[in-house]
């Protein structure tokens, strides 16, 4: 069992690592930033259609959320 798991710290509070604040911070940027909208249904229906526009390419998620951890090796490089 033992090499089969890797223990890494994450801070008490890290936006980045965090894929729900990646997520918040991407509608913001799509859909409310620097828009006013007359109802909270106009809001709604543009955050639902931001919703369904991602949910069509899975790899587009990964690649704008998910943090990528790299290995030992590869940091030492750096």
């Amino acid at each position: 069992m033992a090499g089969r798991f890797k223990f890494i710290y994450l801070p008490p509070y890290g936006p980045k690592l965090n894929v729900v604040e990646g997520l918040w911070k991407w509608l913001k940027s799509d859909v409310i930033n620097n828009v006013f909208y007359n109802t909270v249904k106009e809001i709604r229906k543009k955050v639902h259609a931001f919703m369904e526009n991602i949910m069509l390419d899975s790899m587009k998620i990964i690649d704008r959320l998910c943090v990528r951890m790299e290995s030992n090796a590869t940091q030492e490089n750096l």
